[in-house]
């Protein structure tokens, strides 16, 4: 997919018209904004697009001058990037290259109606985004688990299950958690993250779907209002 994209430069001189001089445009940015990208170039950007596009494209211009850096855009209707794309929604991206911008941008529906979440996975599609995400490492020898230590409910990844040799859904669900007490029985870490909930971090031998080959596997409790461990979380890779 290739993003639209207007590349212009400002207008410098004496006698110079005050504004922005397009230099370059593709067949996508035309079509988006219902214009022949065939005399295009050369146009001044404000007998081009709506004044108060402009404005706020100049606002981006300004702060990408001054920060050096790239400057992102999401914006939604009645926002006036929006007129980029002619849509609801709308991500715009500007870039100072030297003397010379260039403005790339999508539409909602590609971009996301929304800035990315940083940190903790909030919504519940972030989260099964996140675990979509974990899931895919599977063939890489990497999984996750959570352990209820009120009801011994037991949930690995398809990494997790994968990693022991065994396919999800085809197993009984204690089963990864057998393999996995199995291989830290000995592990004292294992037993005060579980008792004291002390974070773990070891590094162990196991018999994995990968051969016999050292493990690293962390954990860490969520504890309830008593301050006592409620539930475990971890996770577990195998290397070289």
């Amino acid at each position: 997919m290739q993003e639209p994209a207007l590349v212009w430069t400002e207008v410098t001189g004496p006698h110079a018209r005050p504004g922005y001089t397009v230099i370059a445009v593709n067949d996508a940015a035309g079509d988006a904004l219902g214009l022949r990208t065939a005399g295009f170039t050369g146009a001044m950007l404000g007998d081009l697009l709506p004044a108060d596009l402009v404005a706020a494209l100049t606002r981006l211009c300004a702060e990408a001058a001054e920060s050096g850096e790239p400057v992102y855009r999401a914006a939604a209707a009645p926002d006036v990037l929006t007129d980029l794309s002619r849509t609801a929604t709308i991500a715009v991206r500007l870039t100072r290259v030297g003397e010379v911008y260039v403005c790339t941008w999508l539409p909602g529906w590609l971009a996301g109606t929304r800035a990315p979440a940083h940190g903790d996975a909030g919504s519940v599609a972030d989260r099964l985004a996140l675990a979509a995400a974990v899931d895919g490492l599977a063939d890489d020898g990497v999984g996750v688990y959570s352990l209820d230590l009120l009801t011994g409910r037991f949930v690995g990844s398809a990494g997790l299950h994968r990693l022991f040799g065994v396919e999800p859904g085809a197993d009984t669900p204690a089963d990864p958690l057998a393999r996995l007490e199995s291989v830290l029985s000995t592990v004292e870490e294992w037993r005060d993250l579980l008792r004291r909930g002390t974070p773990m971090d070891v590094q162990v031998g196991i018999a994995s779907s990968f051969g016999d080959r050292k493990a690293r596997i962390v954990g860490h409790v969520q504890r309830g209002a008593d301050g006592l461990p409620v539930v475990v979380h971890g996770g577990i890779c195998v290397f070289d």
